[in-house]
């Protein structure tokens, strides 16, 4: 028995042992004792507030002294609403002592206490008097003080919290209104007492230990027509400087519109468009790749389908389709009647007495290359005669944007948001947009190349997984852009995005010479894709034969009229197969030409050509190309710690 008594007693001296190590370490660590806060509002809307902070340090946290962060920045909806700092006395112990303010991102942080003069353990009281003003709220029926006494950010408890509040003396003592939260941000904790005194002083004091991450707030209402209550005219006066960065982008976001309708009106109209007459040939002198170039004023893929389908027709080249592979035969060197451009781009496309070629990515610097040749060719020969792009128009409409944005982001931000900053944000919308455009590629690729559709398959979901993580640091970005600058400014970037995008081809501009070739490509177009009904109505068209139809298909081709062209020739070409057998072009040899239904062969020939194309002209590692009301909280608040 005296041995298990023993134990017990030895048990109980350890757990008393261990509470007191616990209360002795509560006891010294450091803290705020008490935390006033003196507030006298004045007529005019201002405000002096006088916090009394008395402390406890061992020189953990607090070495030198303590700093109090205090937010001048706000939003509502968007948008910015910035208020007065201005301290006037800070205090140690009664005495004055030395301190120095920091900008944050949202405020001020105040540090008191010297670089080199390290405090001794002990209790010490701090004083800081500020003057503030645009804290109160004006609202229909009552003014309002919504007021953050110690703030939720201290690094340290808070034991003892109290505010005093004192209204000017005509406000009606009877019809003042309070109420008063505690807890974390956003909590509705009523751990507090209040009293009135009969000289409009208010006294609000928290009655249990505020820990870190908690606070005091305040509300106080009286009626109307007692503080001054700032006009319209200051209002808007005050928005305006808020706001003078999302201003700035704004005014530059109109000067842009403003600029491009201008810039249109003189260089991007094209000239008057004249009678569209059906016309029964192409234009003379021009192949269908030429045609197409000038009718889009710009190079694509299928320019370079439409090039290898003409050289077909007229016997150059044969086409194989062997398992959705495509492969090019030259079976002919006679090229003395060809145009221009497709003399050098067979040229490049069978070098060194090649004769036959795959359209695979294997064979990409071949294709790449015979590309370019194509493109510069149609560039130089047609570009400058026929349509203008006005790059230089364009390019100073992005200089505007870019500068006024730039500026915009720096001043809202309030200069945390450098140009670097912006610019990187910047360009992370233009970059986001064309892997976006790049993954729709991507997705017309899959659709027709069937022989590789599990690879492409995968490069889609891959560019669908890039796009969505994309799209996430978008997010993150817009979270963190709202933080630092406003919401309402990315508003305008994507606007001006939307701008940019619009008038790069507006500004395009056909010449007189571009006018008048377009308005024959048009009247060609017609003949192309006119119907049974539509023939009624046309003088003396050419008879429908199997030799028309693949003389023409390639500038149908060219002008996105395959299927209406070949759905012309249906009956055609089936008599021809029963007269002949089966009949098929002869350049080329594949399973997908049915003459029943020719619409099907050219629509997928058109598509599926380009698609190899595109895929052919990218070198394997880089085919895929990935695309991607109430609660704790109100005015003042902040926090702070020691250094």
């Amino acid at each position: 028995m005296l041995k298990q008594g023993y134990k017990i007693s030895v048990l109980l001296s350890l757990v008393f042992f261990v509470f007191l190590l616990i209360s002795q370490a509560h006891a010294i660590s450091e803290r705020i004792f008490s935390f006033t806060s003196d507030i006298t509002v004045q007529e005019d809307g201002s405000m002096i507030v006088t916090e009394t902070i008395q402390v406890f340090a061992i020189g953990d946290s607090i070495k030198r002294g303590i700093f109090r962060d205090f937010p001048t920045l706000y939003r509502d909806r968007g948008f910015h609403k910035s208020v007065s700092f201005q301290v006037q006395k800070v205090l140690k112990d009664n005495k004055p002592e030395p301190y120095f303010l920091e900008t944050l991102a949202n405020g001020k942080r105040l540090y008191i206490g010297e670089e080199n003069v390290f405090l001794k353990p002990g209790v010490y009281t701090y004083s800081i008097t500020y003057a503030t003003d645009r804290q109160l709220g004006f609202f229909e029926t009552h003014d309002e003080l919504y007021w953050n006494v110690t703030g939720n950010d201290w690094a340290f408890p808070i034991e003892k919290a109290e505010a005093f509040v004192h209204l000017p003396s005509a406000v009606p003592f009877e019809k003042i209104t309070t109420t008063a939260y505690t807890g974390s941000t956003g909590d509705r904790g009523t751990d507090y007492t209040f009293e009135k005194a009969a000289d409009n002083t208010l006294h609000f004091t928290a009655i249990r230990m505020l820990h870190n991450g908690e606070g005091l707030t305040i509300v106080v209402g009286w009626p109307k027509g007692f503080i001054a209550e700032p006009s319209q005219q200051l209002r808007w006066q005050y928005f305006l400087t808020d706001n003078r960065g999302l201003l700035i982008a704004g005014v530059g976001f109109l000067i842009l519109v403003i600029y491009y309708i201008i810039a249109w009106v003189c260089v991007g109209r094209d000239p008057r468009r004249n009678i569209i007459v059906p016309q029964y040939t192409p234009p003379q002198q021009f192949s269908p790749a030429a045609l197409r170039f000038v009718a889009h004023m710009r190079y694509d893929n299928k320019i370079f389908a439409a090039t290898l389908i003409d050289l077909c027709v007229k016997g150059i080249l044969r086409i194989e389709e062997k398992q959705h592979t495509y492969t090019v035969h030259r079976i002919r060197d006679d090229i003395a009647k060809l145009y221009e451009e497709e003399q050098k781009f067979l040229d490049k496309l069978f070098p060194s007495g090649h004769r036959s070629l795959k359209l695979k990515n294997t064979n990409h610097l071949i294709i790449s290359e015979a590309q370019k040749t194509l493109k510069k060719i149609l560039r130089d020969r047609l570009q400058s005669e026929f349509f203008r792009l006005n790059i230089p128009w364009f390019l100073l409409g992005v200089f505007i944007s870019l500068s006024t944005s730039v500026i915009g982001f720096m001043l809202t931000s309030q200069g945390n948001l450098t140009a670097f900053g912006s610019g990187i944000i910047i360009a992370f919308i233009f970059i986001n947009a064309l892997l976006i455009k790049q993954s729709l590629r991507l997705i017309r690729l899959a659709r027709f190349q069937k022989a590789k559709r599990r690879h492409y398959i995968f490069a889609v979901f891959a560019s669908g997984c890039l796009n969505l993580v994309l799209t996430g640091v978008g997010i993150i970005l817009i979270v963190a852009f709202y933080q630092e600058a406003s919401l309402w400014l990315g508003f305008v970037v994507f606007a001006s995005v939307g701008i940019h995008a619009i008038f790069y081809r507006v500004l395009r501009q056909r010449t007189f010479a571009g006018r008048k070739l377009v308005d024959e490509i048009e009247g060609f177009r017609l003949f192309l894709s006119m119907t049974e009904k539509d023939r009624l109505n046309f003088h003396n068209p050419p008879e429908r034969t199997p030799e028309l139809f693949e003389k023409y298909l390639p500038y149908a081709i060219a002008l996105d009229v395959e299927h209406a062209w070949a759905e012309q020739f249906t009956d055609v070409l089936v008599k021809a197969s029963q007269e002949e057998a089966t009949y098929t072009p002869m350049w080329y040899a594949g399973a997908n030409f049915q003459a029943i239904n020719p619409a099907l062969f050219a629509s997928s020939l058109g598509n599926s050509f380009s698609s190899s194309i595109a895929s052919a002209s990218h070198a394997p590692s880089s085919s895929s190309g990935f695309g991607g009301s109430g609660g704790s909280g109100g005015g003042g608040g902040g926090g702070g710690g020691g250094w």
